[in-house]
């Protein structure tokens, strides 16, 4: 195929930033590339005005040349599509809204009403969801965020689900020899409140079982305290780990029988569609995720798993009765997940998904 269509990518965060929202973008913008689109990326965070990105339309005079030259723009998040909205008389271009969640329902996830910063933050999430909800067009990661923006009026026609995808030929199930007669359950990601670590933690206090270990990975410089915490509390019954690089990641991946995703219940996380969650599956063991989004039903309809209560309680209950399952009924289990990874969860059925999206709606624009 040969076009001329080019598509501007709008980042959010800075160009030297490497996290799951740029590997997002970085892979829509790499597969439009290969099919022959011209693309384009700005970056806010290394703009003039990076912050506060209320402010961030100060930028607009640096780079509305690239915007009008484009024939649809990407915005990556809330403020991309705020800034695209309120500049769009100005560059004359639709654009795609990448709702990756709520903003403001993320920030009531720490909010404290005596904290300034915290109002601000509020103050502004308010304003920029309240403009980028008239976005043009709209990709949502998650089935529940596409309903919330068709409650809110959008046409349905105009948003697609794209919800973040796995690279199947890195996260794999490989053969990690092993005579360990321990029930390991890992945990891999961050330590934000919505993770739910804090679940974790108190499930692990419940549990007192000698062969059921807990490995606990994605400690950086800034969680040493919650790391010593942890040590010095449940001592060589966990095994805890800094943040790996990606293949090392994968090993330990592999040399566990059970991986979590504790998240609490709140309107941000139902929204949200964790990342790990395709990286879990996509390596072949059975995973315990909490009844709070979108993969506890997809545990449910692939049996590939385990969906508790998003409490400690439930999660200690539910651990203790999977290291009561069989082998075979978690390698089946384990097997049905790596299968649910490669029918909804390929980057490569992502993208061309997104790429069907995006084709249809520069269609409509002729």
């Amino acid at each position: 195929m040969d076009n001329n269509e080019s598509i501007l990518f709008l980042y959010g965060t800075s160009r030297f930033k490497n996290n799951a929202y740029s590997f997002r973008l970085d892979k829509f913008k790499d597969y439009f590339s290969m099919n022959n689109y011209r693309v384009k990326s700005i970056y806010l965070n290394d703009s003039a005005f990076p912050v506060p990105s209320l402010f961030q339309p100060l930028n607009l005079p640096f780079f509305l040349k690239e915007l009008r030259k484009s024939d649809l723009i990407h915005a990556g998040n809330t403020p991309c599509a705020y800034l695209c909205k309120i500049s769009q008389k100005a560059t004359e271009k639709k654009f795609v809204y990448d709702v990756h969640g709520n903003l403001i329902q993320e920030n009531l996830l720490n909010y404290n009403k005596y904290n300034i910063l915290d109002i601000y933050n509020m103050y502004q999430a308010k304003i920029m969801e309240s403009i980028a909800r008239f976005s043009n067009y709209f990709i949502t990661c998650s089935a529940p965020l596409k309903s919330y923006y068709v409650n809110l009026g959008v046409e349905p026609h105009n948003i697609e689900i794209i919800r973040n995808g796995v690279d199947l030929n890195t996260f794999k199930p490989i053969k990690c020899d092993s005579t360990n007669e321990e029930f390991i359950v890992t945990y891999a990601g961050g330590f934000q409140k919505w993770q739910g670590i804090d679940n974790l933690i108190d499930a692990m206090k419940l549990i007192n079982k000698n062969n059921i270990k807990f490995k606990i990975i994605g400690f950086t410089s800034k969680d040493q305290l919650l790391k010593k915490k942890l040590y010095s509390e449940f001592g060589e019954s966990v095994c805890l780990i800094d943040s790996l690089k990606r293949e090392e990641l994968i090993r330990q991946l592999n040399a566990s029988d059970l991986l979590i995703i504790p998240r609490n219940k709140h309107p941000a996380i139902e929204y949200a569609f964790p990342t790990k969650f395709a990286e879990y599956i996509s390596i072949g063991k059975p995973v315990l995720v909490t009844n709070v989004d979108e993969t506890a039903e997809f545990v449910k309809k692939y049996n590939c798993g385990f969906v508790c209560d998003p409490n400690p309680r439930s999660i200690a209950e539910v651990i203790i009765a999977a290291n009561n399952v069989s082998e075979k009924n978690l390698n089946k289990m384990g097997q049905n997940g790596r299968k649910l990874a490669e029918i909804e969860f390929d980057q490569n059925f992502i993208n061309e998904r997104y790429l069907n999206f995006v084709s249809r709606i520069l269609d409509e624009a002729i």
